[in-house]
C-alpha cells in the first residue's frame, strides 16, 4: 500500500512540473572588470527581465539565478521562465549572457 502510495504521489509531483529546477542548467561566467559582484546581480537580472518581457504570449513565471562561483570574479547564472501546465521552459541564459558582453568561465 506504502508503494502505491509513493508511486501516485511522484506521479503528481512530475505533472505538476515540481520536480523540474529551473535553474539547474546554470552556467558559470566571468564577471566583466570593473564590475563588483552585485553590480552584475543588478545588470544580470535587468537583462533578463527585458527578455523575458519581450517574449511572445503565454503565462510566464520568470527564473533569473545569479550566485557566486567557487571561483573569484565568476558567478553562476541562469536566465529562464516557464509554464507550469503545460511544463515548459525556455532558457535564454546564452543570449542574456551576449548581450551583456559576458565571457562564459
Amino acid at each position: 500500500m506504502f508503494a502505491k502510495t509513493a508511486i501516485i504521489a511522484a506521479l503528481a509531483t512530475l505533472t505538476l512540473g515540481g520536480v523540474i529546477k529551473r535553474d539547474d542548467n546554470y552556467q558559470q561566467v566571468i564577471i566583466p572588470q570593473g564590475e563588483t559582484f552585485g553590480q552584475f546581480t543588478l545588470s544580470w537580472k535587468a537583462e533578463c527581465d527585458e527578455l523575458f518581457y519581450a517574449s511572445e504570449g503565454g503565462v510566464y513565471t520568470n527564473a533569473t539565478f545569479v550566485e557566486p562561483a567557487s571561483t573569484p570574479a565568476d558567478a553562476l547564472v541562469y536566465c529562464g521562465w516557464y509554464t507550469e501546465r503545460p511544463t515548459v521552459v525556455y532558457d535564454n541564459t546564452v543570449e542574456c549572457a551576449n548581450a551583456l558582453g559576458v565571457q562564459f568561465a
